[in-house]
């Protein structure tokens, strides 16, 4: 089995065949077992990430039906190297090949960086694209689990923006690609940035609908606007300090749910 992080959709093959997903839940939970932690990852961690509007019942009926897919797509193809237990979720990790995996190590091990390009068919922008796309994983990841318990809307996207933005700061790995690799990581990062925006504009729509909203309101164009909004603030702040509260409860209030909910 091999999946290359490439895609935050994943690119999933085993042996020559590539996997068809039939629905985007169960790509999602290929891409979190198989980007996390080695260990696995908890059915539980799985409800609050991909169905976190949903209630506990909801959410288990959810994630069994992608098990399910993702079962078929393995029996067909013989792969037996993914385990659903009931509390963890898992793959047999000498059956799975992740490219940026094998970077880590390589680095890790002191090769240099000419020779670990040699090993990917896509050269230095394949590594690239591959480690961004498994640090943004990681960011958001960490960021769905850190919001969840604020609550409202309002209370979620400030959190979001202030911790998002120093984390982006403190994250060592990206600030050295920019650093040093900056012609080849900003097309990774907007590609990053365009597939991130699908999952969050439908995040950001479950939240919306459990609002009152301002009459007229359309809110597939409101979960658009605010994905878009929330992007490019955590990139580039602007006049915003993203370390003052205050200022970023103005800005959430004034500039991205002013308009959409009603106060």
């Amino acid at each position: 089995f091999n999946m290359q992080a490439g895609d935050l959709v994943p690119l999933a093959t085993i042996g020559t065949t590539t996997l068809h997903f039939k629905t985007r839940k169960a790509r999602s939970v290929l891409a979190y077992v198989a980007l996390g932690d080695t260990a696995g990852e908890s059915r539980e961690r799985l409800h609050g990430l991909l169905w976190s509007e949903s209630d506990t019942a909801k959410a288990q009926v959810s994630l069994r039906a992608a098990l399910k897919e993702l079962k078929a797509l393995f029996d067909a193809c013989g792969f037996t190297g993914f385990n659903a237990g009931k509390q963890l979720l898992s793959f047999d990790r000498s059956l799975v090949e992740l490219d940026v995996s094998d970077v880590i190590k390589a680095t890790e091990a002191g090769v240099a960086r000419a020779t670990i390009y040699r090993h990917f068919p896509g050269g230095r922008t394949q590594l690239i694209n591959d480690a961004v796309t498994r640090e943004v994983t990681s960011f958001w990841r960490e960021l769905a689990d850190l919001v969840r318990p604020l609550g409202d809307i309002e209370s979620r996207l400030v959190g979001g923006l202030m911790e998002a933005r120093q984390r982006i700061q403190d994250n060592e790995l990206l600030q050295r690609l920019v650093t040093f690799e900056p012609d080849d990581i900003l097309p990774a990062l907007v590609e990053s940035e365009q597939l991130v925006n699908v999952v969050l504009v439908g995040y950001l729509k479950d939240l919306i609908l459990r609002e009152e909203l301002v009459e007229g309101c359309d809110v597939d164009r409101a979960s658009e606007y605010l994905a878009r909004m929330l992007l490019s603030h955590i990139a580039a702040a602007g006049q915003w300090d993203l370390t003052d509260r205050e200022q970023v409860q103005h800005l959430v209030r004034t500039q991205f749910l002013a308009g959409i909910i009603a106060r």
